[in-house]
């Protein structure tokens, strides 16, 4: 995997699990909060084009 993926990638999967305890703990905001950064994440660096 090149350093210019696995860092965001890294980053994608450390937003993903924060997204993950802030539902489990029922703060709903932040995990929405959370889930959209790694959706704007994969976006902006693993774009399929």
């Amino acid at each position: 995997m090149r350093i210019e993926v696995f860092l965001p990638a890294l980053m994608l999967v450390e937003s993903l699990g924060a997204s993950a305890v802030f539902a489990y703990k029922g703060n709903y905001n932040d995990a929405a909060y959370w889930l959209l950064a790694a959706g704007l994440t994969a976006v902006v660096t693993l774009r399929p084009f």
